[in-house]
């Protein structure tokens, strides 16, 4: 569980801090659940869950989408979907690789962004 929330936290570029003031989860939890002392109860997942906007299953470290992709009409939602697809599947990826190639992947995003950031205007 702790790998996914790790994930998504890091995807949302805040804090264990930031979570535990929002949901009213106790910090010292979050380190409970990280050393293995503790497994979050239901209703704190779905309070992290509803806090990320990700599915508990995905935080239970269950083989499904973090983000649950709902269908939608139009070019804007196809657009929406595609964009949910792809970062599910990068996700799913991730999960598979070790914490130096997963620093490596974050780096070559990076990369590519900064570069298209320098092309424009």
């Amino acid at each position: 569980m702790y790998e996914n929330y790790c994930i998504i936290r890091d995807l949302h570029h805040v804090t264990d801090y930031q979570v535990a003031k929002y949901t009213g989860i106790n910090r010292s939890t979050f380190s409970d659940w990280k050393s293995g002392r503790s497994e979050p109860k239901q209703d704190k997942l779905r309070k992290i869950a509803e806090y990320f906007g990700c599915s508990v299953e995905f935080l239970m470290g269950m083989d499904v989408p973090m983000f649950p992709l709902e269908k939608h009409d139009g070019e804007m939602g196809q657009a929406a979907e595609r964009e949910s697809a792809y970062l599910n599947e990068v996700i799913t990826l991730a999960n598979e690789m070790t914490e130096d190639e997963k620093r490596i992947l974050v780096a070559y995003a990076r990369g590519i962004v900064d570069a298209k950031k320098k092309e424009q205007p």
